[in-house]
């Protein structure tokens, strides 16, 4: 049975994804994956990694229905532009 790429990537959790952006992947991987996020400003990884390192804990956060009224939302939105891909 042959499973679909776009099958793959759905399945691969937000964790994953955050730790392929780890620092200690900045030469091997990150040139590859610099194009993948357009409206970084700069396509620098720490650009791309520091955003996406708080969605990872406010998503954590709302996962563990811990509180979140307290906090920027318009900082995490602010996140979310940075690594989108349209």
């Amino acid at each position: 049975m042959t499973i679909p790429r776009e099958r793959v990537i759905a399945e691969l959790s937000f964790g994953f994804w955050r730790s392929l952006l780890a620092r200690q992947y900045k030469t091997k991987l990150w040139p590859g994956l610099a194009g993948a996020f357009p409206h970084a400003p700069n396509r620098a990884l720490e650009t791309v990694e520091d955003p996406v390192k708080q969605l990872h804990e406010f998503r954590n956060r709302i996962a563990h229905h811990e509180g979140t009224w307290h906090l920027l939302l318009e900082a995490h939105r602010d996140d979310m532009q940075t690594c989108s891909a349209s």
